[in-house]
């Protein structure tokens, strides 16, 4: 009877061991991969809080007569704020381009390539129209989407 019980121990107790060590894998697993959902998540909401606040922000500063517009091209919309400096003309354009946020700065008479902005956020969707003072955005990375209504106080 004692040789079967240390046979029935010797296989068992290896057999115990190899389960927990696979149920702590699977677990690990699992919560790696809920994990990296969360994390993907928390990105894409402070991607578009953070564009959100870039382009408002942007719009906000600009806001004088006749400085902020919006042109609409077969690849999408883009916010152009124009100042002076020193008498010269310029513009910064804001727009989306190869999955990200772009802005560029270029004398006002340079023709828009969409190559030329630096990368700002990765963002899904970048959608701005005005209609008289009022400037609607509208901005989504993967599930979180984000719109904001602002009032240009110089029209």
């Amino acid at each position: 009877m004692n040789k079967r019980r240390a046979i029935v121990e010797m296989t068992c107790i290896p057999a115990l061991l190899l389960l927990f060590g696979a149920s702590t894998c699977i677990l690990a697993a699992a919560g790696y991969g809920s994990f990296s959902r969360m994390n993907k998540s928390q990105d894409e909401c402070l991607n578009t809080r953070v564009a959100m606040n870039y382009v408002s922000m942007s719009i906000r500063r600009y806001d004088t007569k006749g400085a902020v517009r919006v042109d609409n091209s077969p690849s999408g919309t883009r916010l152009v704020l124009g100042e002076d400096i020193d008498g010269e003309s310029y513009e910064t354009r804001i727009y989306l381009h190869d999955g990200y946020l772009r802005e560029s700065f270029v004398p006002a008479e340079t023709p828009f390539n969409e190559e030329y902005g630096f990368e700002i956020i990765p963002l899904d969707s970048f959608v701005i129209k005005r209609e008289n003072n009022i400037i609607e955005i509208e901005l989504s990375s993967g599930a979180n989407r984000r719109s904001m209504k602002l009032n240009l106080m110089a029209v």
